[in-house]
């Protein structure tokens, strides 16, 4: 047997979302520009700490065992700070699932946070849940976010043109793909 913990790194840890305390830190976020337009490609606005958790509460009721997304939290081992999401839809029939990543405030990024929570999340796609493949929407606007995923394995699969809009004009979607096999020709 693996005594591995799956969920923890050497400085992070993967958690469930805390409904109760979570929405208090996301909600700062959300009047961060660049993390709303960095992390999602729907509409920016902020949203109130009172409207996540009401989001989430609803979402609980509604969801209670949805076999299907992961909503995990980024939290820092050393005091349980959270630093950012890691969600993960899974496709289970076809062996495919589908992840978003972000790490919510400037200061906590390029600190090494989005790779090492990526490789908790890869190891638990891939180890875990025992899925083929995996695949991550980026917008065209993100070029760190396409060079990360780069860097970690991950092939442009396909591109769609002008699925975007935002700041005053339209972008590329890119999506990027990585298989079990890559990753584990990595390790």
């Amino acid at each position: 047997m693996n005594d591995a913990n799956i969920y923890e790194g050497e400085r992070l840890r993967l958690t469930a979302l805390d409904p109760v305390n979570d929405p208090e830190v996301e909600a700062v976020w959300s009047h961060t520009p660049d993390f709303l337009a960095l992390f999602n490609v729907e509409l920016q606005r902020p949203t109130s700490a009172h409207q996540l958790k009401k989001r989430y509460e609803e979402r609980e009721k509604n969801h209670e065992d949805d076999a299907y997304e992961f909503d995990l939290r980024i939290r820092l081992r050393a005091d349980d700070r959270l630093v950012g999401v890691l969600v993960i839809w899974a496709e289970w029939g076809a062996g495919n699932a589908w992840l978003r990543l972000g790490i919510g405030l400037p200061a906590d990024r390029r600190h090494g946070y989005g790779r090492e929570a990526l490789a908790l999340g890869l190891r638990y796609i891939f180890d875990e849940m025992n899925l083929r493949r995996v695949t991550v929407g980026v917008p065209g606007y993100n070029e760190a976010a396409l060079a990360f995923f780069a860097a970690a394995g991950f092939k442009v699969e396909a591109r769609q043109r002008e699925a975007l809009f935002r700041f005053g004009r339209r972008w590329d979607e890119v999506n990027l793909g990585l298989l079990r096999a890559e990753w584990e020709a990595a390790r």
